[in-house]
């Protein structure tokens, strides 16, 4: 692999270009960016950066399909976005996938948090932390519009049978969202998720107050009953305002000076 520097790459020079017996690389000066030469006479544009002290390279894409004017453009993009200390990797994603001509699940998974997830989805971060964990880990590579139903069961099953139940309900709700997604945005015509129930039933947790939120209940029902000058009690499920008084199992509760009494067998 040899590589050579030039002032400035035209039109005409590409064009001029003869196969190399191996490949090699025209860099313009100062730029990273230049044109890899292959000896079956393919021209593509690439770049080189450096971003957090690593560098890094992409291939932009082929020539004459890619012109050189776009290349240009997508450099600057990149440059850009660099020079504010941002990472391209999202810029860099959209190129490799125009590249490749088609939509990888790792694609999809990218697209749905930057452009639904993010800007609808408080709960996001656990979508991105979902969809990296469970799903681009196993499919990240392959073509979108591949995965089928049966993918999905057995992605499911795999994640019930190591002991995660909630997990795997969790894991279909953001999956059948994304591809909802994909549907959407025209990256597919049909979800592979039509049909495909929750693989677990999960029972409702109960749990009891912490002192904190004993000590914040009672202090509601203080300000409560100071504000409307009478007791709150609870029956059947509501607190109801009553004439001072609060039955509470063997006793009663009521308010008085500013503070909650307790008396025994009323």
């Amino acid at each position: 692999m040899s590589s050579k520097t030039i002032k400035k790459l035209t039109d005409a020079k590409i064009r001029g270009l003869s196969k190399p017996k191996k490949r090699s690389f025209l860099f313009e000066e100062g730029k990273g960016f230049g044109l890899r030469l292959e000896p079956s006479g393919t021209k593509s544009f690439v770049l080189w950066y450096r971003f957090n002290g690593k560098q890094d390279g992409v291939t932009l894409g082929r020539y004459p399909k890619l012109s050189l004017a776009d290349a240009h453009l997508k450099v600057a993009e990149i440059k850009k976005k660099i020079e504010k200390g941002k990472n391209p990797k999202v810029e860099i994603k959209e190129i490799q996938r125009a590249n490749r001509n088609f939509y990888s699940v790792q694609d999809l998974c990218d697209e749905y948090i930057k452009r639904y997830a993010r800007v609808r989805k408080k709960s996001w971060k656990e979508d991105e932390r979902c969809l990296n964990k469970e799903v681009v880990s196993v499919w990240g590579k392959r073509k979108v519009e591949d995965i089928t139903r049966r993918d999905i069961v057995e992605l499911l099953d795999r994640i019930v049978d190591r002991g995660s139940p909630v997990t795997a309900n969790r894991t279909l709700a953001v999956v059948r969202t994304a591809f909802n997604f994909a549907i959407k945005r025209a990256i597919l015509d049909k979800s592979p998720c039509v049909l495909i129930e929750k693989p677990s039933v999960e029972k409702p947790r109960k749990r009891v107050l912490s002192e904190y939120e004993i000590k914040a209940f009672w202090k509601c029902l203080v300000a409560f009953a100071g504000r409307w000058g009478g007791l709150w009690h609870f029956r059947k499920g509501l607190w109801h305002l009553s004439d001072g008084l609060w039955h509470s199992g063997d006793g009663l509760w009521h308010f008085r000076d500013g503070l909650w009494h307790f008396e025994d067998g009323l």
